[in-house]
């Protein structure tokens, strides 16, 4: 799927202008996950949106779950 930046950030913050430090911070506090840099914590958003999107068991739920349906993501189930 793709994903525009601003929808993963309303998704991971509640705030698609969200910065990189916030990003960082969400995951650890909704994913329990310490990113290394921007780039693991953006990647870690994306699985956690894709997660939620196709009902992984471990799928997390977080701040705007609307975002979600934003992409136009590929069927496919577990």
């Amino acid at each position: 799927a793709l994903v525009n930046p601003k929808t993963m950030k309303r998704h991971a913050t509640g705030n698609g202008g969200s910065g990189k430090d916030k990003m960082k911070g969400s995951a650890r506090a909704v994913l329990k996950v310490l990113p290394r840099n921007d780039n693991e914590a953006d990647a870690l958003w994306l699985v956690a949106m894709a997660a939620f999107r196709y009902k992984a068991p471990w799928g997390p739920s977080t701040v705007d779950n609307d975002a979600v349906d934003v992409p136009r993501w590929p069927h496919w189930t577990w």
